[in-house]
C-alpha cells in the first residue's frame, strides 16, 4: 500500500496536477490533496522526444464514503474503497491509456539507457539487481533513462518514462546517493519491501526520453559477493533469455517475434555477471564507451 495514505479530510476544491507520459498528457482531478501530494511518486520530469497525440482529463473523488475514478476516451468508472487502492487504480488506467498509442510495440521488462550509436538494455530476471545498477551507472555519469519498461518496434526502441524505484535495502551499495533519498515518496508491501522513488534530474542528470536503435542488450546475473565480469552470449541464447522477459505487442501483430530477433541480431549481447559494483563500472564503461 501507499505508505502514508490516511482517509483524511476531503477538500471541497479541487485539486489538480499534469503528468506527461510518452505520447499522452494527462490531467488529474482530485477532491483529496494528499492524492495530489502523493503523485510525486508516479510524477516524472523527463524531456520526451514524441508527439503529444491525445490529451486525457483523470478524475479521482471521494463521494459517499467511497473513491471514484473516472476518465480516459472508453473507460468505465472504477470505485474504490481505500485511497490506497484508489491511487493504484488510477496509476494502472494512466498507464494503459498511455500505452494505446504503442499497440504494435514489444514490451521488454528491462533497464535503458544510451552508450555508442544507440540504446543499451539492461535485462534480467527479477531480483537480478537491474535497478541498483542502473542507479549506480547513473551515479557513475552513465545515460541510463529508466529502469523497468521498454518499448520495441522495428528494431527503435523507448523507454516508459517514470522515476526509477530502488528497494530500500539497496541504499547502502550507493553511497554517492547520499541523503537524496530522504524524504524521497515511497511505497511499502510485504511483496517489494520499501521502494522509494527516485527522479534523475534530483541527482543531476540530464533525462530525456527519445527513440533509438537498440546497439546493445546486457543480460544481468546476480554474482553476490564477487567480482562483477561480463562475456559474450550469442544470439540465439540472447533471445531465448530476453524472450522470457518480453510481452507480445497488445495489437495482435504477427510478425513480432522476427521483429525482436532482427534486433538482437544487430546488437551487440553480452552476459554480465554482477558482483560488487566498482568492478562493474569499469566494465559497463568499456562496453559503452
Amino acid at each position: 500500500m501507499l505508505a502514508g495514505f490516511t482517509d483524511q479530510g476531503v477538500d471541497p476544491l479541487t485539486c489538480s496536477e499534469t503528468i506527461r507520459i510518452l505520447a499522452t498528457q494527462f490531467r488529474i482531478t482530485s477532491n483529496i490533496p494528499e492524492l495530489i501530494e502523493r503523485l510525486a511518486y508516479v510524477t516524472q520530469r523527463a524531456e520526451q522526444d514524441l508527439p503529444v497525440l491525445e490529451h486525457c482529463e483523470i478524475s479521482v473523488r471521494r463521494e459517499d464514503g467511497e473513491y471514484r475514478i473516472s476518465g480516459g476516451d472508453g473507460k468505465k468508472d472504477e470505485f474504490e474503497l481505500s485511497l490506497s487502492t484508489a491511487f493504484e487504480a488510477m496509476f494502472g488506467r494512466l498507464h494503459d491509456l498511455a500505452m494505446r498509442h504503442f499497440a504494435d510495440h514489444i514490451r521488454i521488462h528491462a533497464a535503458s539507457g544510451f552508450g555508442r550509436n544507440g540504446m543499451v538494455l539492461l535485462v534480467g530476471e527479477k531480483w537480478s539487481g537491474k535497478t541498483t545498477t542502473a542507479v549506480h551507472l547513473l551515479l557513475e555519469g552513465f545515460e541510463i533513462v529508466g529502469d523497468e519498461l521498454v518499448l520495441l518496434r522495428h528494431g527503435q526502441a523507448v523507454t516508459f518514462p517514470r522515476p526509477f524505484y530502488l528497494r530500500h535495502s539497496a541504499i547502502d551499495l550507493l553511497p554517492k546517493l547520499g541523503g537524496i533519498t530522504n524524504g524521497a515518496p515511497f511505497v511499502h508491501s510485504e511483496a517489494t519491501g520499501k521502494l522509494i522513488a527516485i527522479d534523475p534530474i534530483k541527482l543531476g542528470r540530464h533525462w530525456r526520453i527519445r527513440s533509438a536503435p537498440v546497439r546493445t542488450v546486457v543480460f544481468l546475473e546476480p554474482n553476490h559477493g564477487g567480482t562483477s565480469s561480463m562475456s559474450v552470449c550469442s544470439k540465439v541464447e540472447m533471445v531465448r533469455r530476453v524472450l522470457g522477459q518480453s510481452s507480445a505487442p497488445s495489437s495482435g501483430r504477427t510478425d513480432w517475434v522476427a521483429d525482436f530477433c532482427s534486433t538482437m541480431n544487430q546488437a551487440d549481447t553480452v552476459i554480465a555477471r554482477m558482483g560488487d559494483l566498482a568492478s562493474a563500472t569499469d566494465l559497463f564503461r568499456r562496453l559503452l564507451s
